[in-house]
């Protein structure tokens, strides 16, 4: 304990007496195996949820989206392209929302298996639509 806490503690002239200050515990990240990678941890009344650092996926996702945007651009015209990625867009945001419902419940969403759902489905109903 600090020796200002420890002064709030026991000064009798305090408006804090009886309170009792405590001192924060820092959380260091536990290492992994691999000197580079961290294994970050949120706490939480529900229990431990994992957190994947926000650099590990990078710009895959954003990429294959773009990918398909191209392959439909190129097979089905401009047109299909936009199709595609309104419905991707209107996929995304319902994504989005399911995984902050899950969130705030307390239960950790793998995000890839939303997105990888999301390319099957808009890129089938593009399919369908300009077929």
């Amino acid at each position: 304990m600090s020796q200002n806490s420890d002064w709030q503690n026991n000064n009798p002239g305090s408006r804090d007496q009886g309170r009792r200050a405590v001192e924060p515990e820092i959380l260091e990240p536990e290492e992994t195996g691999n000197a580079n990678q961290y294994d970050r941890k949120y706490y939480s009344k529900t229990g431990v949820w994992t957190y994947v650092p926000a650099d590990s996926g990078g710009c895959l996702a954003a990429s294959i989206t773009f990918a398909l945007f191209l392959v439909c651009l190129g097979q089905f015209g401009l047109l299909a392209a936009i199709g595609f990625f309104f419905f991707h867009s209107i996929g995304s945001i319902i994504g989005s929302v399911h995984t902050a419902r899950s969130l705030i419940a307390g239960i950790p969403v793998n995000p890839w298996t939303w997105r990888t759902g999301n390319w099957i489905i808009s890129l089938l109903i593009t399919i369908m639509l300009a077929s």
